[in-house]
């Protein structure tokens, strides 16, 4: 990871993001299992220190932001409790924090606008009903201009994560067309 860190750093990049998954919880004799709730304390404290020492050996200029994929339980308590006093902050994947049928998730949203001083970086992309993430922007139901009031007056860093290229330039079309809608101008148009 350090050497991920040395290389984005080397690049001129100003943000790192990292995805933390959840710990695993072992099925025990077919039954749902125990073993992350017996040993919450463990694991809580093993994210912690690595986001703790993932901050340390960072370079000082890169910001080391965790996005919200897969934001389970165990990490928002770790997070609320290392996000104000340290150099770590957050990427908000717009799509990542709904469901497939456009609807806001609410345990995530609620997260990131409580620290939202703390979001950097925001990912954009999106998602046809039943299909595959990653798609371009405005053929799913999210409501993205829902989230863009929210994020465009902060200090934050949009990364449309569409491919190819032509569907990107697509997708950052949309995005200019409902910035102005909201009163804001982006690129050079």
């Amino acid at each position: 990871m350090k050497s991920c860190m040395n290389l984005a750093n080397d690049v001129g990049a100003q943000r790192f993001t990292i995805h933390i998954d959840p710990p695993y919880d072992f099925v025990l004799a077919g039954q749902e299992g125990t073993y992350l709730k017996d040993h919450w304390d463990t694991y809580k404290n093993a994210i912690e220190e690595g986001l703790l020492a993932l901050v340390a050996n960072a370079p000082e200029n890169l910001l080391i932001c965790v996005e919200n994929d897969r934001l389970s339980k165990i990490v928002i308590e770790a997070l609320d409790g290392l996000l104000q006093a340290n150099r770590l902050f957050l990427t908000w994947d717009i799509p990542k924090s709904h469901t497939s049928d456009g609807k806001p998730i609410s345990e995530v949203e609620n997260f990131l606008t409580r620290h939202l001083d703390r979001v950097r970086e925001c990912h954009v992309h999106d998602q046809r009903p039943s299909g595959h993430s990653h798609d371009v922007v405005g053929v799913g139901k999210i409501d993205f201009s829902r989230s863009l009031r929210i994020l465009l007056p902060r200090n934050v860093f949009f990364t449309i994560e569409v491919r190819p290229r032509e569907i990107a330039l697509e997708s950052l079309r949309k995005l200019e067309r409902m910035c102005i809608d909201l009163g804001w101008q982006i690129g050079d148009s």
